[in-house]
């Protein structure tokens, strides 16, 4: 009985993993126990009838057992490991010693070398990585990228095609046009993200939708974020510092950007051109070259923002093409409050008042460039 008791004992240790286990496990190390005893102890008649509650117990202990072993297939638990370092950003993907190579082409950026790329599917998802570009090569590509997607979902999935979230990228100076992150023509989401030291843009949008926001970005030698030929996408509670220009949109249409957080050391904070329809609400700037500056774009709405200590000017609109709404913003600390350059005339003049000005040497001007 001491041999059959052993024999069970790993599987009912396993079998506790599981409910079934858990019941059955006391009962069926117990009882054997007992019957181990010395048989002065035990009725006869009762023996009998225990060598079978024996038998139909192992066979639970065999039954739990197999349970256990098949959940836990099914949940494929040789993946624990790697999901667990992932799910605290274990995950850490550099260079190859070969360099890196080209494997996405970009319709709109050509062809890249990217740590990681996904182009042509739906679906793709990044989360919890590391990925460092520390002496990536230009690799004979027009650019190299931390992560590159193209052609990730279409207009059917809105911004849901692909997810990179919770991944930093940093150290991306393969290329002068390296950039941390590229979409092009891509339906995607990008949040929770830290990028840092790159040598072009943090994150490139090209076409197609994102929901870009609560992201950290630094030290990006031309933009933090750009969004070009965009459409409806949303660049929300982001924060920037440090990048030539915090966040730029050519040619967007119908593109909000809120409540981001941007500066100090920005070149130009917000700098829009040729856009329709564009909403600029509740960000913060402090210490940048230039606040918010539109340039050949209508139907704006820039209000209830608060940009502190601008360089040069804190609002700007040249070459208008009409109906953009500048008010509600709180200017403080700044050589002009508004740069106006509009030469030609437009059907729907811009909206200016009321904004509110603290501590600026002068409202407006038509040449900011003026030695002080």
């Amino acid at each position: 009985m001491t041999a059959l008791v052993a024999a069970i004992l790993p599987f009912a240790l396993a079998s506790l993993t599981r409910p079934i286990g858990q019941a059955t496990v006391p009962l069926a190390l117990g009882l054997p126990f007992l019957l181990a005893l010395p048989q002065p102890w035990l009725i006869p008649s009762w023996y009998a009838i225990a060598l079978h509650v024996a038998d139909v117990l192992l066979l639970l202990n065999l039954a739990a057992v197999i349970v256990t072993i098949v959940w836990l297939v099914r949940r494929r638990v040789w993946k624990w490991p790697a999901r667990g370092a992932a799910s605290l950003g274990l995950v850490l993907i550099t260079v190859p010693p070969g360099g890196l190579v080209p494997n996405v082409v970009s319709p709109g950026a050509g062809l890249i070398a990217a740590q990681v790329g996904s182009s042509n599917t739906f679906g793709t998802t990044l989360i919890n990585l590391t990925i460092d570009g520390t002496d990536a090569s230009c690799a004979g590509v027009d650019r190299t990228a931390g992560i590159a997607f193209a052609n990730i979902g279409d207009k059917t999935y809105d911004t849901f095609g692909g997810t990179i979230q919770q991944v930093v990228v940093r150290n991306q100076y393969g290329c002068g046009t390296s950039d941390g992150i590229i979409a092009d023509n891509s339906f995607i989401t990008v949040t929770a993200n830290v990028i840092h030291d790159i040598a072009a843009n943090g994150i490139n949008q090209i076409g197609g939708n994102s929901n870009t926001n609560n992201n950290t970005l630094q030290i990006c030698n031309v933009s933090g974020i750009v969004l070009s030929g965009v459409t409806g996408a949303t660049v929300n509670a982001n924060v920037l510092s440090n990048n030539q220009y915090g966040i730029r949109l050519d040619s967007p249409n119908n593109v909000t950007v809120s409540n981001n957080t941007l500066g100090p050391w920005v070149g130009t904070a917000i700098y829009v051109v040729n856009g329709l329809n564009t909403g600029i609400t509740g960000n913060k700037i402090k210490s940048s070259w230039a606040g918010i500056w539109l340039t050949a774009s209508a139907g704006a709405i820039v209000r209830l923002n608060n940009i502190n200590r601008t360089a040069i000017f804190a609002l700007g609109h040249t070459f208008s093409a009409g109906a953009n709404t500048f008010t509600n913003n709180t200017i403080t600390e700044s050589r002009f409050g508004i740069y106006a350059y509009n030469p030609a005339a437009v059907t729907v003049a811009d909206a200016m008042v009321p904004n509110t000005f603290l501590s600026v040497k002068q409202t407006t001007t038509a040449d900011p460039w003026v030695p002080e």
